[in-house]
């Protein structure tokens, strides 16, 4: 019986003389490796007697020109990689100087982090600097620079702002307030 399958299987494998390896011949599959190795094309040596299509060959400069754009495409994900890497970590930066403020211990470097966003008009750093100086946290208390801090964020936009504003106006004294018309 083994003998029976043996003969049939070596048969079937005989009658079809191009045996086909992963669906190519060994000459196709050797002209891949070479085309391959000669950046697509295929060297004299291969191409003897073997029609030519030029579309099936690309130029050096072509080679050349998908590399570069490859190596343009490569740079500008690497870059939005590190952006993003960068944001994340100013994000994380950001909610540890706010958790600072709120346990009155801000440095000078954090301080100094506030004041940067706030001239850069955000509104959480503008809000959360109003607060530090009604109150004296970080920095000296300063009601007037307070009140106009305020003022500014609800030009912004923020929500109880003007009524911060307020609550600072009533708690200068007169003489603070003449300062501000």
């Amino acid at each position: 019986m083994k003998i029976f399958f043996m003969t049939i299987f070596a048969c079937l494998f005989l009658i079809n003389s191009d045996v086909m390896a992963f669906g190519a011949s060994l000459d196709e599959m050797y002209r891949d490796i070479v085309k391959n190795e000669n950046e697509g094309r295929l060297p004299l040596y291969v191409r003897k007697g073997v029609e030519i299509k030029p579309h099936e060959y690309k130029s050096r400069e072509d080679v050349i020109k998908r590399r570069q754009d490859e190596e343009r495409m490569l740079s500008i994900y690497n870059q939005r990689k590190v952006k993003l890497r960068y944001k994340l970590r100013k994000q994380a930066e950001w909610k540890q100087i706010i958790k600072n403020v709120m346990n009155n211990r801000v440095s000078p470097f954090e301080m100094r982090e506030i004041e940067r966003r706030v001239n850069n008009k955000d509104k959480e750093a503008i809000e959360i600097y109003a607060w530090m100086k009604a109150n004296g946290v970080g920095c000296g208390k300063d009601l007037m620079r307070s009140w106009k801090l305020y003022k500014q964020g609800a030009m912004l936009g923020i929500k109880r702002a003007d009524e911060n504003a307020k609550a600072v106006y009533k708690s200068m004294s007169t003489y603070q307030r003449q300062l501000l018309r």
